[in-house]
């Protein structure tokens, strides 16, 4: 089985990419890297510098990896950026809700 791993290059992404990989799963880690490190995504996972918002992008890694589940990781947890939110809305809370929608959109279509 193929696993997309979105925020793989995270803290609970990595250990994520951890587990499906002892369990012999094959794992593409799909990270923009804005919190996450490179380091942090096992050599033998498929890092993928990307975001997952960008619909064309998550399609094309869904067929080119014939991926067959999706564990969704990707989120912002850094206390500046709640401070971001509370300033500026429409630059961070709007923005992710509209990546996520279209990820739940080609995601649907793909799997």
């Amino acid at each position: 089985m193929a696993v997309l791993v979105t925020g793989g290059a995270g803290y609970i992404g990595g250990h994520m990419n951890l587990g499906l990989l002892d369990a012999g799963e094959k794992v593409v880690a799909l990270d923009n890297l804005s919190t996450g490190f490179a380091w942090a995504v096992p050599e033998t996972a498929k890092l993928v510098v990307g975001d997952f918002g960008n619909s064309e992008l998550v399609a094309r890694l869904i067929h080119e990896h014939e991926v067959d589940a999706i564990a969704h990781f990707a989120a912002k947890i850094v206390a500046s950026g709640a401070i971001l939110r509370i300033a500026q809305p429409d630059q961070s809370i709007f923005a992710v809700r509209r990546c996520q929608v279209h990820f739940r959109e080609v995601s649907q279509d793909s799997l």
